[in-house]
Parts: structure tokens; C-alpha cells; sequence
């Protein structure tokens, strides 16, 4: 049974999730609010951590590695250039590690695709924003 701490966590983490995969959503406003969730989170997990009620180790763990990835994500998002960025992407805490537990594989999902942008970013950066090809442009 989970403790009703640990009930409000997961809803956080989740909607953190979900905003991050929204790529329109980052701008400076959103970052800011992201980053206050991001410490609402780091508060929550060290209560969970406190508690009496708190679930098993391997949870705990992957709390702690998703509350990383999220941190991580910020502070790459927030990289001046897009090298940057894409540099900072590849090195993010490794989400997917979990076998079990909610949420892994949004998690994992969500890694990926902040990877695979960041490189987009970084090639459009290079070699210009893609043409349509079918135009014979």
C-alpha cells in the first residue's frame, strides 16, 4: 500500500514527464516551473525516504534515478548551444535501467526522444533545416 506521500510523488513525477516530452512547452516560464517541480520532487522522495510507510529499495532507487533524469534534462535544456545540449542529452542518467515498476517505459520513451531531438537540433545546426525532397527543391 502506498503511502499518500508517495501517491502525490508519482502524480508529480508523471506530470513532469509528460511536460517534458512536450517540446513546445520549453520555454523560460516552463523551465522555471519545471525546475520548481523538479525540487518538489527531490523534497517528496526524501520524506518517502523518511517514512515509515516507504516502499522497497529497488523503488526507491528508481524514484531517485528518474528525479536525476528530470534534473538532468533542465540543466541540458538550459545549455547555451545546441552542441551543448546534445552533448548534455547523451550524458543523462540512464532511466530505463528499472525492470519493474510504474512508468519505466514512459520514462525510457521520454529518454530517447530528448536524445534523438537534440541530434535533429544538431544536424539542422550543420547542414540546415530539412527540405521536402518530394517539392525537387
Amino acid at each position: 500500500m502506498s503511502s499518500r506521500i508517495e501517491i502525490n510523488f508519482s502524480r508529480l513525477l508523471t506530470r513532469c514527464e509528460n511536460m517534458a516530452k512536450e517540446r513546445s512547452l520549453w520555454d523560460w516560464r516552463i523551465e522555471k516551473v519545471n525546475m520548481h517541480y523538479v525540487v518538489a520532487l527531490q523534497d517528496q522522495l526524501s520524506q518517502i525516504k523518511k517514512s515509515s510507510m516507504k516502499p522497497g529499495q529497488d523503488m526507491l532507487n528508481e524514484y531517485t534515478r528518474k528525479v536525476e533524469f528530470l534534473k538532468g534534462l533542465l540543466q541540458a535544456e538550459k545549455m547555451p548551444t545546441v552542441t551543448e545540449k546534445a552533448l548534455a542529452g547523451e550524458q543523462l542518467p540512464n532511466v530505463a535501467k528499472s525492470a519493474k515498476g510504474h512508468n519505466s517505459v514512459s520514462s525510457a520513451e521520454l529518454q530517447k526522444k530528448t536524445v534523438a531531438r537534440h541530434q535533429k537540433d544538431l544536424r539542422e545546426e550543420l547542414l540546415g533545416p530539412e527540405t521536402d525532397k518530394l517539392d525537387g527543391k
